[in-house]
């Protein structure tokens, strides 16, 4: 989910490039919000979920062109139990984000919230940044809605994964078995072991209908050598631990850092351990014996599937806590009584308890 300060302290080290020739994997989640990024520096606040799917094939149909393969594109259907402090966290804020919007809005949503014919004149290589004020919530089912114009496309269906862990760690996994770029918005991926790898953030590509697309690429192990850090034995992973620790230090005094011993011996593994020890979810069997498909599920759902496990033999993927889904921030005034309302309760049954939170 990222490493405050890595992306801006290592940006120097970013080395101008471009796609050509080269096989690439797309971090789903970041592509998703790409597109929503894109739609809104278009005037667009609250893109329709059928623009957004638009958006996406057309934007990955000019990548297509620019690159030799399109090798995967990965979707989280599971998040280690590990980060739920910090998802339950942007939960928290995007609900503040919601309240701060309903209460800057009290005669109700301005006319550009309101999506029309601006969708048809789409530029997708704008140079324009989306304007932050006042700006709403993402729409609540943002990444399903991409994973569902992907599936639909005859092009693109057979890229797309849902993976029983993170998708950032199987980009990594990905990379380090094959090479090639990945595609991301995630920092993380500049401390897992990518072989050799290299990442590319979204956000620093120059992109066109026609020309050559540019970019900064970033190569963990070249970083490593320019920072007088040895490329192997875990240093990129101190490196990201020392900015963990301090986002706001300075390259020399980080690098320093790095040299010194650590101070924190147990933080440092459990740091390390979300990289080097990727947490996945077994794949729960139905009472057919088949494995259950997460391809025609929404990530959320999957996560719960995944949680409950094998209701058979009761197989728990986290047995020391409750199993828990995380509802989508709707958009609606959070003043009032949501949506689900009272719909949403615990339910009991002979295996598994469920939350719903």
């Amino acid at each position: 989910m990222g490493i405050t300060g890595l992306t801006a302290t290592l940006q120097p080290y970013g080395v101008s490039g471009v796609f050509t020739d080269q096989h690439v994997v797309i971090d789903g989640p970041a592509l998703a919000y790409t597109i929503l990024s894109i739609c809104r520096s278009n005037g667009i606040a609250q893109p329709s979920y059928d623009l957004l799917g638009r958006s996406v094939i057309q934007w990955l149909d000019v990548l297509v062109l620019q690159v030799k393969k399109i090798d995967a594109i990965y979707f989280d259907a599971y998040l280690p139990v590990g980060k739920r402090d910090v998802r339950m966290d942007r939960s928290a804020k995007l609900f503040i984000q919601l309240m701060q919007f309903c209460n800057n809005s009290p005669k109700g949503c301005d006319s550009k919230y309101l999506f029309g014919t601006a969708e048809d004149n789409l530029d997708l290589f704008t140079t324009k940044q989306p304007s932050t004020h006042k700006q709403l919530v993402p729409p609540s089912f943002l990444v399903p809605a991409i994973i569902d114009a992907l599936d639909q496309c005859p092009r693109y269906c057979h890229l797309v994964s849902l993976v029983p862990g993170e998708a950032d760690a199987f980009c990594a996994q990905h990379l380090a078995a094959h090479g090639g770029i990945v595609l991301t918005s995630d920092s993380d991926l500049l401390v897992h072991d990518l072989g050799q790898g290299k990442v590319v953030f979204f956000r620093d590509i120059h992109a066109s209908a026609t020309d050559t697309w540019k970019c900064l690429v970033y190569d963990s192990k070249k970083i490593c050598e320019r920072l007088g850090l040895k490329p192997s034995g875990g240093n990129i992973c101190r490196f990201g631990y020392e900015v963990y620790r301090d986002p706001h230090a300075s390259i020399s005094q980080l690098v320093q850092n790095c040299s010194s011993p650590i101070p924190d011996e147990a933080e440092y593994n459990k740091f390390c351990q979300q990289y080097l020890q990727h947490e996945l979810a077994s794949l729960p069997v139905t009472a057919q014996g088949e494995t259950v498909q997460l391809r025609n599920l929404d990530p959320r759902i999957s996560e719960l599937v995944l949680q409950l496990g094998n209701p058979i033999e009761g197989i728990l993927v986290d047995s020391s806590s409750e199993s828990r889904i995380f509802l989508p921030v709707l958009i609606e005034n959070p003043l009032r009584e949501g949506a689900p309302g009272n719909h949403v309760l615990p339910f009991d049954s002979s295996h598994t308890p469920y939350t719903g939170g």
